[in-house]
């Protein structure tokens, strides 16, 4: 299987994404860059340059027919109605075979460079980003903190009274939050072997401005690594400028998604609040996952084809080298501007007290696909997401009960979050039929059998979930 890095540079070569917006959102100053999970910046970037370049260098050639046709028609006598058609035919279909052909040869080179570099030469073995290693600050811009991780699952929080013993005889222990969140990671390591588990802070984007640490001047671009033991010194305070969560992070479907745990505790008083919350970044849109389907070797007769259906659109090919041409004039015009009168964002940072320095959603998700690619995906989120909350609940209550605290009130909320899920009873439910994400709805009839609308009463009803 290809990996997501593989198939989003195919995407970028295919026309599927636009080169330049890509580079513009790698490449921003301006705005703190979010975990883009399972990519390869750096390739990305490279192979989004490469795509402009060549669709730069073929627009520049598509100017030759394009003059070529604009000669021809002022030269043409248009007042010569001898053989109009025919002189026609044959004074224009030069050029526009030309331009047929400069796209079939483009559509070649894009060919032989999916197959020969970005099928062969990226391979999982150079280590697509997970987050942990360039990200310990996560800098937001939208209603969620969690921006970069996907669409939001679910989540439960709940208070206890750590002052309160198990037995009446008994005194509680006091505790570190550090001490629980490590208790949990550790059962964790042992349970899921291939989770990843890092200490993060999130900030919202607009309530940097006068944060020296994370923004060193107004117009200097976000940081998103800071010293970790600022971090850590950030565990179980209740901080709203910037809260800490352990972050328990597991790829699955060969690293095409990734399941994350964000958990928080702190003290109020002598309450202990814990919070839990779960993203899933799905794959990819089927879209952009085009290069499995790419074969190894294109014969004459699938290259006839495409020469055919260039020809049939040859006359909007040829506008192709004007548009260069205004986007030459407009990025010149543009880098002109910037470097007389500074760059605009610049601009608005020293003027916008509240300017947010955060990005809403990271590039991999907007790539984000919206239903699932397969059953089995589908399955091992739900294995692994009940298995993570199972090993999260169980230490937090097998830790709390070696320090004496009374924990029956956790127990008690413990079978409602693991059955937190959709119970019906003697009815079906497909999988079109759930919404995916907080917020989601879906309105739908679910009939139970005959044999429970028999025995009349509320069991004989339809039931309407929303």
């Amino acid at each position: 299987m290809y990996s997501v890095t593989q198939n989003i540079c195919a995407a970028l070569h295919l026309g599927r994404l636009i080169p330049q917006e890509v580079i513009d959102r790698l490449e921003d100053r301006h705005r703190a860059n979010l975990p883009e999970f399972g990519i390869d910046k750096a390739t990305v970037l490279l192979e989004a340059k490469c795509a402009r370049v060549r669709d730069e260098i073929f627009d520049l050639i598509l100017l030759i027919p394009a003059f070529w046709i604009v000669l021809t028609i002022l030269n043409f006598d248009f007042h010569n109605t001898d053989s109009f058609l025919l002189r026609a035919i044959l004074t224009f279909s030069p050029p526009i075979f030309l331009a047929a052909l400069i796209e079939t040869i483009k559509v070649l080179v894009i060919n032989n460079h999916l197959r020969r570099k970005v099928a062969r030469s990226i391979t999982h073995a150079e280590q697509p980003e997970d987050g942990s290693s360039v990200h310990n600050v996560i800098i937001f811009g939208g209603f969620s903190p969690f921006a970069g991780y996907g669409v939001d699952l679910d989540g439960w929080s709940f208070v206890i009274d750590s002052e309160k013993p198990k037995n009446d005889d008994d005194r509680t222990h006091q505790f570190e939050q550090i001490e629980l969140l490590n208790c949990v990671s550790e059962v964790i390591r042992k349970t899921l072997i291939s989770a990843t588990i890092t200490d993060k802070i999130f900030v919202d984007g607009r309530r940097i401005r006068s944060n020296r640490m994370l923004l060193p001047a107004i117009t200097a671009s976000p940081k998103v690594w800071i010293d970790p033991d600022v971090i850590r010194a950030k565990i179980g305070q209740p901080d709203q400028e910037a809260l800490h969560y352990r972050v328990i992070s597991i790829q699955l479907a060969d690293e095409q998604m990734l399941l994350t745990y964000f958990l928080r505790s702190t003290m109020l008083g002598s309450n202990l609040f814990i919070e839990s919350r779960c993203f899933l970044l799905p794959p990819i849109k089927p879209e952009f996952a085009e290069l499995v389907n790419l074969p190894c070797w294109h014969g004459p007769q699938y290259y006839c084809r495409v020469y055919a259906q260039k020809l049939l659109g040859s006359l909007l090919i040829l506008l192709g080298g004007s548009i260069f041409l205004l986007g030459i004039v407009r990025r010149s015009r543009i880098w002109l501007s910037e470097r007389i009168f500074g760059h605009p964002e610049d601009k608005r940072k020293v003027r916008d007290e509240s300017y947010n320095y955060g990005n809403p959603k990271s590039l991999r998700e907007s790539w984000g696909a919206e239903n699932w690619n397969a059953y089995f995906q589908m399955l091992e989120k739900d294995m692994a997401a009940k298995t993570c909350q199972y090993v999260i609940v169980n230490s937090i209550v097998d830790f709390l009960d070696a320090k004496g605290i009374a924990t029956d009130d956790i127990k008690e909320r413990r079978t409602q979050i693991f059955n937190s899920g959709l119970i019906i009873s003697g009815g079906t439910v497909t999988a079109e039929q759930v919404a995916v994400g907080s917020g989601a709805s879906v309105k739908t009839k679910i009939t139970v059998p005959q044999s429970a609308e028999s025995d009349g009463g509320q069991h004989g009803q339809r039931r309407h979930h929303s």
